[in-house]
């Protein structure tokens, strides 16, 4: 029923946000990493900003993954 998709939607919705979540969290617990391995001296400065410009562009191409992910399950339920 339109009720039902409309539950799926909204279901499919909150688990899209709770990858971009987790995420973010992975994310954030490499950049940790990273820092803290450039303040032990076991890796440059130029090379710390360029791994975290590296994670930068993976994170934004799996979230462009996920979001494409849902927009293609959205429009399967709405059929």
């Amino acid at each position: 029923t339109g009720e039902r998709r409309i539950a799926l939607v909204k279901l499919t919705k909150q688990k899209l946000e709770d990858a971009k979540i987790t995420l973010r969290g992975e994310r954030e617990k490499v950049i940790k990493d990273i820092d803290a391995k450039e303040k032990a001296g076991e890796m440059g400065e130029d090379e710390k900003f360029r791994l975290k410009t590296e994670l930068q562009k993976m994170v934004d191409e799996c979230t462009r993954s996920l979001e494409a992910l849902f927009e293609k399950k959205e429009k399967e339920i709405a059929e």
